[in-house]
């Protein structure tokens, strides 16, 4: 689990978002804009292309987005 607060006007621009990974997957969410991406680090190590919302990774989203809750939850980031 992490959480990125720096966020625009910051030199690298990356904005303010957190998430968790697994061997396999990396969840992200970028809170201020409201926008998730998941990505298959398997097939797609360079996170060139989001996975979130496909149907194919319903149950690893399903489980990545329970992760990140109990995370966030257990280190007081509600």
């Amino acid at each position: 689990y992490y959480h990125y607060y720096e966020g625009p006007p910051a030199v690298h621009a990356v904005p303010r978002h957190y998430g968790v990974r697994s061997d396999r997957y990396k969840l992200i969410h970028y809170y201020d804009l409201g926008e998730w991406e998941l990505f298959d680090l398997e097939r797609d190590p360079n996170e060139m292309q989001s996975v979130y919302g496909n149907p194919e990774y319903r149950d690893v989203q399903a489980e990545m987005l329970q992760r990140l809750q109990t995370l966030r939850t257990a280190y007081g980031d509600t």
